[in-house]
């Protein structure tokens, strides 16, 4: 972008999009084709139909971590063409409006537990971990995920 683009720069305004939020709280977003905000409330959702916090926290729960990371990989989503997510995913709604929805959620959940994911971690061979995560047991107590 230069000066020069700037004299044909139209704004764009749009009316906020609100959507529900587990909590019984209502989430103001801007609508489509910004997504940040329908990835958010479907982490949300997804989150809370995969029962998220039931499992502990994700640094002592390694289902709470599986959990947490399959719904954060979930965003991709919004960057991959309709297709390739409609092969994964047949015949579920991903446009944004549905997104935002908690029987969308459902749905989604219902099929990432079935084995239906964007991604996946590959089994390397020999197997090893990537990452080790540590907690210091000293500050354990003084660290809050509210």
């Amino acid at each position: 972008m230069s000066l020069d683009d700037v004299p044909g720069y139209e704004v764009q305004w749009a009316d906020a999009e609100v959507c529900s939020i587990p909590g019984g709280y209502a989430m103001h977003i801007n609508p489509a084709p910004n997504l940040g905000g329908t990835n958010l409330i479907e982490a949300l959702n997804l989150a809370a139909e995969a029962k998220l916090t039931e499992d502990g926290p994700w640094w002592k729960s390694g289902q709470s971590l599986r959990k947490a990371l399959d719904i954060t990989s979930q965003l991709n989503v919004s960057f991959l063409p309709d297709e390739m997510v409609a092969q994964v995913y047949p015949d579920l709604d991903f446009s944004p409006k549905s997104r935002l929805t908690r029987d969308h959620a459902k749905q989604l959940w219902a099929r990432m537990e079935a084995g239906a994911k964007l991604g996946g971690f590959s089994h390397n061979t020999p197997r090893h971990s990537d990452d080790v995560v540590a907690v210091d047991r000293a500050r354990e107590s003084r660290l809050r995920f509210d």
